[in-house]
């Protein structure tokens, strides 16, 4: 492969940043969180001389909850104080030729009782900034012994569909982040989410209008997967086993080791699935002189047995340097079959015909994943540099039986054979700077380059009567796709009183070719974009905030829309991709208004998303009855929504959580014959309540519903699911069971109508049946907090989620 001497050079090559030295200041230091262990901004801390009245110097906690208080020598009392929460006094603060850092400051709401025993606290399930909104995933009880995939199903504005695709605010253009970085472990097609267990997630950041700091791919936005990792000292971990029906059954084991000099994680996950689905499509089509239809019943079974291993180390050179090595491998292997049983009516709903085909596939993944960082801090507050390195290698191999029996006509049977293999090698490097500038002042500046090869080769070999295998000539091609694109920005940010605004630009270089071997086909797209992003708000009181965004974005076509073919399980409904694809641009604008409560949070936010060149799937019929899907690039959207989302606790015994997302899309264009402009009008809630009917037992519901919505050819009928589950403490709280029960009433069904003046389609599908449940968690050396906080701890030297 054509980076060989780039991995050898990225294995013998890593230099470690100068440790710069300044003159010396010193700094009484902090973070501070509340008691779900949140960061709190704009605590007001403030120290005081011992045996003065008058304080000696004050400053706000920044956005992360941090501090850096510039003091002289002396002895000092410390205020930390904050709207609605006890103020915290740390006396006896000695600053003598060095800093003090204070480490974690815990603040405790006005209302919460305290004494000397033990408090069981959890985090909220959902909180909301302006930038983003943070869905605490491990909270939610009917997420106990799921994947990626289903939690990402049951987030707000976000929604999976029977193919597994991705969407956010209704648009596929999103990008999907391990860690703030892009990873292997999601695949090329986003298949890869359904082999990351949801034990190893620990929160979901979805970023619905990104800043010039992150990648500019993805027009909706970015979802962003932070994995667990412990944070306290000593060895902690958890143990999960889970069984289901239909069979769904895994285990995982996260341990952690940290002391002050070096931090040691790994997580092991094995997993078997069977996932049933079940679907049917009545598609007529349309003739000058004729009319035909049939129906198509369709089967099928996706699972097999994966397993993975993550490995990483934190190494705590010194105070201000911290060098981080990860390393994750994967592989399974799947056996999927699907049954689809076409039954054909000529023009007077008369049968004449009916075949079945069968698709037995065999499908075999390994994931091989590593990577360096390298972050240096400084003495001054907030300044940091980070270097970044990551490696992924991928190989993914599908191989299909296929038989197909007319059953209508004696003694026949087509024998069909395809194979389909996809390699994927890719590299990538950032180094991102920031600079504190002021008091309140901050520049940021960064690097990035990606280098990304895949190779596909796709072939259907029929065998004809004398038992020799054919090659389908036109299902066969071998496909390369070679992406390298380069990327820099600089944004700056400040705060006057209560307005603060930050500026940003980011520019990125692309260099995209796409070959079809055997016709020695070459595409090649090469274009410098520049997007440039602007966030202003203001602090309404010390409880609300007002924001305006504006960044301009690209969607770059997923490589599995680029590529020919690459399923021939159905042969009267091709799934192909476009080599000529375009990537879509999107101006996107949004205002939040974020509002504190005594017992929640609300946000409401309005945008409006602007996208030239839109990616989207038609389908087109020749007179035979196929019919092909493709994506392709029309010409113009405009889509505005109003979303409403919050959280509130009824009673200490009851919380509640929900949104609702109201949206208008309007696409207009053409595409060969076929006029499709369209309005489509929809919105979609969802609800869940959260009940603690004893000390260690929960019980929670979550609801979902989305209306009827147009789309380019047809429309989407309305959904609705509802989800149950019900924990209970074990083991002195150290255990956990959940009981669940996802999809109660089998209603997640997908049901689609196209309609153009020829071909006319309503599909009925269920990607996944009612699935049940139980889940044992154990966790070892659970972090415990006593009424009285102990200051200190120390600051983390890691940021999960750092771009």
């Amino acid at each position: 492969m054509m980076f060989k001497e780039i991995r050898l050079l990225v294995l013998v090559i890593f230099v470690i940043s100068s440790f710069t030295s300044y003159s010396q200041q010193y700094f009484i230091k902090g973070q501070i969180v509340d008691d779900n262990q949140e960061s709190v901004p704009f605590a007001l801390v403030s120290a005081f001389q011992e045996g003065d009245s008058l304080a000696t110097k004050s400053i706000n906690s920044d956005m992360e909850g941090s501090f850096s208080l510039p003091v002289p020598n002396g002895q000092y009392i410390v205020y930390v104080r904050f709207f609605s929460f006890k103020t915290k006094t740390i006396p006896n603060v000695q600053v003598s030729n060095r800093d003090v850092d204070l480490g974690v400051i815990t603040l405790i709401p006005e209302t919460q009782q305290l004494d000397e025993v033990v408090i069981v606290t959890e985090k909220n399930q959902m909180k909301l900034d302006l930038d983003k909104r943070v869905y605490n995933v491990s909270e939610n009880l009917s997420n106990a012994g799921t994947n990626a995939t289903d939690i990402l199903e049951n987030l707000p504005s976000v929604s999976v569909d029977v193919d597994g695709n991705v969407s956010l605010r209704g648009s596929e253009n999103v990008q999907v982040l391990i860690d703030g970085k892009p990873s292997g472990m999601v695949g090329s097609d986003l298949a890869g989410l359904s082999q990351i267990q949801g034990s190893m997630i620990e929160k979901i950041e979805i970023i619905t209008n990104p800043s010039s700091r992150y990648d500019a791919q993805g027009g909706a936005g970015i979802i962003n997967i932070v994995l667990k990792k412990e944070r306290e000292n000593g060895l902690n971990g958890s143990f999960e086993a889970t069984v289901g029906y239909p069979d769904k059954h895994q285990t995982s084991l996260n341990l952690n080791y940290r002391t002050k000099k070096i931090n040691l994680f790994t997580g092991i996950g094995v997993n078997y699935r069977n996932t049933p689905g079940i679907g049917t499509t009545n598609q007529t089509f349309y003739e000058e002189d004729s009319v035909f239809y049939y129906q198509k019943d369709n089967l099928r079974q996706r699972g097999g047995l994966g397993y993975n291993l993550q490995l990483g180390s934190d190494f705590f050179v010194n105070k201000y340097n911290t060098v981080t090595l990860t390393g994750l491998y994967r592989q399974s292997k799947g056996d999927n079959s699907a049954i689809n049983t076409y039954t054909d009516y000529d023009e007077n709903n008369v049968f004449f015909g009916r075949s079945v085909r069968e698709d037995d596939e065999v499908e075999r993944k390994k994931l091989v994943e590593g990577s360096i960082r390298h972050e240096k801090t400084f003495k001054k507050k907030d300044q940091k540099w980070t270097n970044f390195m990551k490696i992924v290698e991928s190989d993914d191999r599908e191989n299909s039986v296929i038989t197909q029996n007319f059953t209508t006509i004696p003694d026949s049977l087509l024998n069909q054979f395809s194979g389909n293999t996809e390699d994927e090698f890719n590299f990538f490097a950032q180094s991102d700077y920031v600079q504190p500038v002021g008091e309140n002042g901050r520049m940021e500046a960064g690097v990035k380059s990606s280098f990304r090869v895949i190779e596909n080769s796709f072939s259907v070999e029929q065998q004809t009567s004398t038992g020799e295998l054919v090659v389908l000539p036109a299902y066969n091609n071998d496909f390369r796709y070679n992406e390298n694109i380069h990327a820099a920005y600089v944004q700056y940010g400040n705060k006057i009183n209560k307005f603060s605004y930050q500026l940003g630009v980011r520019s990125e270089y692309s260099d995209i070719t796409t070959t079809l071997l055997k016709t020695n086909e070459v595409n090649h797209r090469e274009y410098v974009n520049f997007f440039p992003s602007v966030f202003l708000s203001t602090e309404l009181d010390s409880n609300s905030t007002l924001q305006w965004s504006y960044s301009r974005r690209i969607s770059r076509p997923r490589f599995r829309h680029l590529l020919p073919f690459y399923s021939f399980n159905d042969n009267r409904n091709l799934f192909t991709g476009n080599p000529n694809l375009n990537p879509e641009f999107t101006n996107s604008f949004e205002v939040g208004y974020l509002r504190y409560l005594k017992k929640g949070s609300f946000l409401p936010s309005i945008y409006y998303r602007h996208s030239t060149g839109v990616i989207q799937r038609i389908t087109l019929s020749d007179s035979l009855g196929i019919t092909q899907t493709l994506p392709v690039n029309l010409a113009s959207e405009h889509a505005f929504g109003l979303e409403l989302t919050g959280n509130y606790d009824v009673y200490k015994w009851w919380k509640k959580s929900g949104s609702v997302s109201i949206f208008n899309t309007t696409i207009n264009c053409s595409y060969g014959d076929y006029q499709l402009n369209r309005t489509a009008f929809g919105w979609r809630a969802q609800l869940t309540s959260k009940i603690t009917l004893d000390k260690k037992t929960t019980f929670q519901a979550m609801g979902h519903y989305m209306s009827p919505q147009n789309s380019t050819q047809g429309s989407r009928k309305s959904m609705s699911s509802l989800d149950l589950a019900l924990s209970r403490d074990v083991l002195k709280k150290k255990g956990t069971l959940v009981f669940s029960v996802r999809d109660v009433f089998n209603s997640r069904r997908w049901r689609n109508i196209v309609d153009t003046e020829s071909y006319y389609l309503e599909s009925d599908y269920l990607r996944n049946k009612r699935q049940y449940t139980l889940t044992f968690t154990y966790h070892l050396n659970p972090p415990k907090r006593k009424g009285k906080e102990k200051i200190g701890g120390g600051n983390d030297m890691m940021e999960d989620g750092d771009f």
